[in-house]
């Protein structure tokens, strides 16, 4: 049995995984509004940051509040990336 080298493997795109015509894509406009549409990624960032910031108010120490403010920016970046992936992937460029 022979292997063939990777470079002498075609690669070839199907139908599937090709983007779809020009007119069938949203615009970038009706894209952010289907991205920032996502009411459950909303709920899960709002109730992680109210349960870090709960926490720290009732433990009312300087590490505490630290904590709360490192998860307070971890839950913002993950939804801000989420967000921006989204809507890159439905936007037409």
């Amino acid at each position: 049995m022979t292997l063939k080298p990777p470079a002498a493997q075609a690669l070839r795109v199907t139908d599937a995984q090709s983007p779809p015509p020009q007119g069938e894509r949203p615009t970038a406009r009706e894209a952010l509004a289907d991205a920032l549409a996502d009411r459950r990624r909303h709920g899960a960032a709002l109730l992680l940051v109210a349960v870090a910031l709960g926490i720290a108010f009732v433990l009312d120490t300087p590490s505490a509040r630290y904590g709360a403010g490192l998860v307070v920016f971890s839950v913002w970046m993950g939804w801000f990336v989420l967000t921006c992936i989204a809507f890159v992937e439905r936007a037409e460029f």
